[in-house]
């Protein structure tokens, strides 16, 4: 970030006498990214954020076998849509074929707490299937100390209020997410 050396440049640039007109603003992007980063901290936010990232976290462990019923029911879903579509190849709408993975939050990576919210509410529904499944309730795969986690994760999972805040959270990050990316590709 080189906010500091740009504005210190200003201030010297201005005391020229030809350039004491010069308007100076900062950077619009790098302003917005600041404010979703001050977003993240809000204690409106927060609290469902990090259950959302939990709920990722958990099914996307290495060789979960929650992570794996997931992606079975995706697999059903998407061997429905197959059939669907081979009876009527115009009635299938792009943004209606199931995903196929749960994406994680990376600090470090602009923009991803919106993705991973996005693709979260995208599979709702899948999620709910896997923890109210025979399999998840007798999860014989699971370590002992990873039964009181994973009953945790049932109970945000089925706790609708985490799903609409999830959404609400999403309808407010979409814009200044779209609109960063678009600055982006423009600039970088």
């Amino acid at each position: 970030d080189n906010a500091a050396s740009n504005s210190a440049g200003f201030k010297e640039l201005i005391k020229e006498k030809e350039c004491s007109g010069i308007f100076h603003s900062g950077c619009a992007a790098h302003g917005l990214d600041l404010t979703m980063e001050d977003l993240y901290k809000e204690p409106w936010f927060k609290p469902t954020m990090d259950k959302a990232k939990a709920i990722v976290n958990f099914f996307k462990q290495y060789r979960s076998k929650p992570g794996h019923w997931l992606l079975q029911a995706q697999e059903a879903a998407r061997a429905k849509q197959v059939e669907e579509w081979k009876a009527n190849p115009r009635g299938l709408k792009d943004d209606k074929i199931v995903p196929r993975v749960l994406l994680r939050h990376e600090d470090t990576r602009f923009g991803t707490c919106k993705l991973l919210l996005d693709r979260l509410v995208q599979l709702e529904e899948y999620v709910k299937q896997v923890v109210v499944g025979e399999n998840w309730a007798t999860c014989p795969a699971l370590k002992p100390e990873q039964i009181e986690r994973k009953d945790r994760i049932r109970s945000i999972v089925l706790d609708e209020e985490v799903w609409e805040k999830s959404t609400l959270l999403l309808a407010v990050l979409k814009p200044v997410h779209l609109t960063l990316d678009k600055k982006c590709q423009q600039d970088c």
